[in-house]
């Protein structure tokens, strides 16, 4: 059993992606999922130790608001599967590494493919496509509006292969605010 540290989307991007996945459906390609409840997201890590990071999520995730993200390319990696690449922007980057390095420090074991360096965040679309239909789905990339933009919203907490979330922050609501020391110079009373 796995488990998983997944990004979600606001509403009109998961409506794009969403989008994206029925038009391979209707042409015989089958979607990763055909399941309405099915959330498109991008994962950030995979780990087998889910009590540990079940116990570190909350006070592991990076102090931040929800931050921008767009998918750029459509691609099919070298296990036939259909994927959408983000743009690599520094608030994504940032954000991986700073969970990453969080995690490995309290002595959380993560697979090798989701270290920075390693990792290539993608929002999966169709998985092991049939070499026949290889054709059609280019042709459906072919007609995607690409770019897709929107924003990133949610962290997620899923165990495999059930597809079970155990948990979700927001990012504007549960994340903790920093905390400031108000005894730095001698007090809050000395505060210019």
């Amino acid at each position: 059993m796995e488990f998983a540290v997944e990004l979600t989307f606001d509403d009109p991007l998961k409506s794009l992606l969403r989008r994206s996945m029925k038009m391979l459906n209707k042409r015989k390609v089958t979607p990763l999922s055909t399941d309405k409840n099915y959330e498109p997201h991008l994962t950030l890590l995979v780990t087998r130790d889910g009590a540990r990071l079940h116990n570190l999520m909350p006070q592991s995730l990076p102090l931040q608001g929800s931050f921008p993200i767009s998918f750029i390319q459509f691609v099919l990696s070298p296990t036939l599967d259909c994927c959408l690449l983000p743009l690599m922007s520094p608030e994504l980057i940032q954000f991986h590494r700073n969970l990453f390095e969080k995690l490995v420090a309290e002595g959380l074991q993560i697979s090798q493919e989701y270290h920075p360096g390693s990792w290539t965040p993608n929002c999966m679309l169709a998985q092991t496509i049939p070499g026949n239909l290889l054709e059609i789905a280019f042709r459906v990339a072919r007609n995607l509006a690409l770019p897709f933009t929107g924003r990133v919203e949610q962290i997620r907490f899923v165990q495999f292969p059930s597809r079970s979330i155990l948990s979700t922050y927001n990012f504007w609501e549960e994340v903790p605010p920093p905390v400031i020391n108000m005894d730095i110079a001698g007090g809050a009373g000395n505060l210019p």
